[in-house]
């Protein structure tokens, strides 16, 4: 992960670099963490690393905008039909 910048994502044949969100940085502790767990659980998921990079860039951008660390009802409130949101917009991600 890049942070602000999003992610590049390797793989046999094909690298792309995954844009982050702008959002209003609270406080960043734990989104490397945060990136890392969101991405390994979309991945195992759908086995698509382009897909689980951009799921880790949009759980680590909620994650960064909220002071403390990250929480199931945080995450909640954001609704799961814009989790795989593929233009990767973030549309109403935003509070």
């Amino acid at each position: 992960p890049h942070g602000p910048a999003g992610a590049t994502v390797f793989t046999p044949g094909r690298i792309d670099s995954i844009p982050g969100h702008d959002v209003d940085e609270v406080d960043p502790t734990g989104a490397g963490d945060t990136f890392a767990g969101a991405f390994l659980t979309h991945f195992a998921q759908n086995e698509d690393p382009f897909a689980a990079a951009r799921f880790g860039c949009r759980v680590a951008a909620i994650e960064v905008s909220h002071a403390g660390p990250l929480s199931a009802a945080l995450l909640e409130g954001y609704g799961y039909a814009a989790w795989d949101d593929p233009s990767g917009t973030q549309e109403g991600h935003r509070r």
